[in-house]
């Protein structure tokens, strides 16, 4: 467990039983990487801030829900993905194959092209691209996946991507 998992674990804890002095410390230890996981869950990035503001609402609310947690980060990750959804419940997705069609346009590709190109790369390639662009996992999440490391698979995707314009 990472040092920021367990201090937000332990600052959870302790206002769990009661403890409401750490409240202040807690918002000012996880605000920016709450508002990062906001800004990666909403489709309406304007919005960041309410998501936020009723993440912590919701934490303080449901503070009891805890224990069916192994640690704090995972329960306030899982709220503030729960938050983004709901505010995101009024608009439409845009589909993977959407943001790939637009990334492809500003290339000059086409789509037929495109997944032709696609055919013609390795299984790890096309994996790599799959999770890149359709299941929107980041660079790091990508490299946890495949054994790699987060500079070997961002180079990986620039070449790909390079490769599949020419």
């Amino acid at each position: 467990m990472s040092k920021f998992r367990k201090e937000t674990d332990l600052l959870l804890r302790s206002l769990q039983s009661g403890n409401n002095c750490n409240w202040e410390e807690l918002y000012l230890h996880t605000f920016n990487h709450i508002k990062g996981l906001a800004l990666k869950y909403l489709i309406d990035k304007t919005v960041w801030k309410e998501v936020v503001n009723q993440t912590y609402i919701r934490v303080l609310r449901q503070i009891e829900t805890l224990a069916d947690f192994n640690d704090g980060y995972d329960f306030m990750r899982e709220t503030v993905q729960n938050v983004a959804l709901e505010f995101n419940g009024n608009r439409e997705f845009c589909e993977p194959e959407d943001k790939v069609f637009a990334y492809l346009s500003q290339l000059g590709s086409d789509l037929g092209g495109f997944y032709f190109q696609l055919s013609l790369l390795s299984l790890e390639d096309q994996n790599i691209i799959w999770l890149r662009f359709w299941e929107e996992l980041s660079c790091s999440e990508i490299a946890k996946l495949m054994g790699s490391t987060k500079s070997s698979i961002r180079k990986r995707i620039k070449l790909i991507l390079k490769n599949v314009k020419s």
